[in-house]
């Protein structure tokens, strides 16, 4: 059965909507959530935050904007990229800021071909500064780093802001 569901899902949310329409109950302490049985409930203004190798990423609605910062060695975990993001190169209209960002209507435009940034700067703003205030909270790693018990917790920790 085909149907649309008008809701921000993300990969954690996979197991449990697969299973849900397999009409198996998932796990106690699963994350995600069944997008399908949201039947219109959901939130489609909700935003999705996502870490991967050395890029931060947060979508709303058909928006999503991403931040690449290569560091030698370094991943998304790394509190040198939070450093990265809100101290070296903040999103302002500056000319070797952009750089690091791309903005992209994922609806419109699926495979990210065409880089909304400038175009939609005032939209490029609003999401990283969501980005940054995610980041520097309750989604980013402690100044000194995590151990692999940490970085363990925090998969498992929805809540707390790390997907």
């Amino acid at each position: 059965q085909e149907r649309t569901v008008d809701q921000v899902g993300e990969l954690v949310d996979l197991p449990p909507t697969v299973l849900g329409r397999a009409g198996i109950s998932p796990p106690a302490g699963l994350p995600g959530e069944d997008i399908w049985a949201l039947e219109g409930s959901g939130d489609p203004t909700a935003a999705a935050y996502a870490e991967f190798g050395d890029a931060l990423a947060l979508r709303r609605g058909d928006h999503m904007l991403t931040f690449r910062y290569p560091l030698h060695n370094a991943t998304a975990l790394d509190p040198a990229m939070t450093h990265a993001l809100t101290d070296l190169a903040p999103l302002r209209r500056d000319p070797g800021t952009p750089k690091y960002y791309r903005l992209h209507d994922v609806v419109d435009d699926p495979l990210q071909a065409r880089d909304l940034l400038m175009d939609r700067f005032e939209t490029s703003k609003e999401l990283y500064d969501s980005l940054a205030e995610r980041r520097s909270g309750p989604a980013g790693p402690p100044e000194g780093g995590l151990d692999g018990d940490q970085i363990e917790a925090l998969r498992a920790f929805r809540e707390g802001g790390y997907w």
